[in-house]
């Protein structure tokens, strides 16, 4: 199918495959949407939650191939302690040195001087955008999130059918 100017059309025959009936609802996220019957029975209930796993395991996988972590990944700094490392700088201050409140900012310290310094970053997202219960799940799953940083950074296109 192809999202085209005047939108997406999915055939019938699609649609009737799936048994959603007369109504259906529609339910969008970030880089996915949802389409369900608006009237489902606990067996279909448990049909969408395995269908949903499926899809859920294989984007796992996707992001276990390309990011596995390594032996060497052990002694990676990254991995192991960088949500300790975050720094949050309120908006207000943001505000103050003209800096709109969504900038990822990095931290920069000056060894001679003492000082530790904030600038914008050349990147809109990294890892600090995911939620901090999903990055233990990947971390556990075997994930090198400092590899999955530099991805998310880079806007890397890592799924592709």
């Amino acid at each position: 199918m192809k999202n085209n100017n005047t939108g997406l059309t999915i055939p019938n025959e699609i649609i009737a495959q799936t048994n959603l009936g007369d109504e259906i609802t529609l339910q969008t996220f970030p880089s996915v949407m949802v389409l369900k019957g608006t009237k489902l029975t606990a067996l279909e209930v448990l049909q969408v939650i395995e269908a949903l796993e499926s899809v859920t395991d294989c984007l796992y996988a996707t992001l276990l191939n390309k990011f596995p972590k390594e032996d060497d990944c052990d002694d990676c700094t990254f991995c192991e302690g960088f949500l300790e490392d975050c720094v949050d700088v309120p908006d207000w201050a943001k505000e103050v040195c003209g800096i709109d409140p969504d900038t990822k900012l990095c931290i920069c310290a000056e060894q001679d001087s003492g000082r530790i310094l904030l600038e914008p970053t050349d990147y809109e997202h990294d890892i600090t955008d995911i939620d901090e219960d999903m990055l233990e799940v990947l971390a556990d799953i075997g994930i090198c999130l400092g590899e999955l940083n530099e991805s998310i950074m880079s806007k890397e296109t890592i799924y592709h059918v």
